[in-house]
């Protein structure tokens, strides 16, 4: 039997407050610890559609909090099917990115927002874009579509496919330590902690685009393709 009930939108203070009395939907706040954890999302086999605010506690965005590849990866088989990033001001640029980063990377839809003119925003229009915000965030929306640039895991090597300009960039990465590093950059890391290695090898990333250095910290930009989108013809 299907229910005949109205959709609502959950991203809207309203659609929130219309869902709460709805067995089928339900919007569960959580913190940036929270949410990296998974503890306080119920996982069942018939888990009702689900909406998660996640609203930092005190002190997270500061304490650089955020939930790896596991804890989002395991959120669509929980029911979630979206988040809003709640804060009263951006996050800091590297951790907001890698968040953006892996939230594209899992298809997840993301309501964010805020001034992002201080972001370095022509790197960053392949990232799901701002719903709101300054001039500028306008201008991500309209730049943005999905596959402009990611990368897939080969056998020793990652490919990596840059359509942020045209005519576009192809790139195998398969020495051993810029692959690490490629890796490694999943999350920030500060610069000065690199050995003289790992910074030539960041040099070559960031002469490539697939990374950014902001104020002595570095964080990479492709995200990961784990699924390809209908149609395909322009990957």
């Amino acid at each position: 039997m299907i229910r005949d009930l109205p959709p609502v939108d959950l991203t809207s203070a309203a659609g929130v407050a219309a869902a709460r009395d709805r067995a089928d939907v339900r919007v569960l706040e959580v913190s940036l610890a929270e949410l990296a954890s998974g503890t306080t999302i119920p996982h069942g086999k018939q888990e009702p559609l689900t909406w998660l605010r996640v609203r930092p506690a005190p002190g997270e965005l500061d304490d650089e909090v955020w939930p790896g590849d596991e804890a989002l990866g395991a959120l669509p088989a929980a029911g979630v099917i979206g988040l809003t990033l709640d804060v009263p001001a951006l996050p800091p640029a590297p951790w907001l990115i890698a968040f953006l980063v892996r939230v594209t990377s899992f298809q997840l839809p993301l309501e964010w927002g805020g001034p992002v003119a201080d972001l370095p925003c022509g790197l960053l229009f392949h990232l799901t874009p701002p719903a709101f915000g300054d001039e500028v965030a306008g201008k991500w929306r309209a730049a943005h579509r999905y596959g402009q640039c990611y990368w897939r895991r080969g056998h020793g090597f990652v490919a990596v496919q840059d359509l942020r300009e045209q005519p576009g960039a192809h790139f195998v990465i398969h020495e051993p330590g810029l692959l690490a590093l490629f890796h490694r950059l999943a999350d920030p890391v500060a610069v000065a902690d690199l050995g003289d290695d790992d910074r030539a090898h960041l040099g070559d990333l960031l002469d490539a685009r697939l990374a950014v250095d902001l104020d002595g910290v570095a964080v990479r930009l492709p995200y990961r393709l784990r699924r390809w989108p209908a149609p395909v013809i322009d990957f």
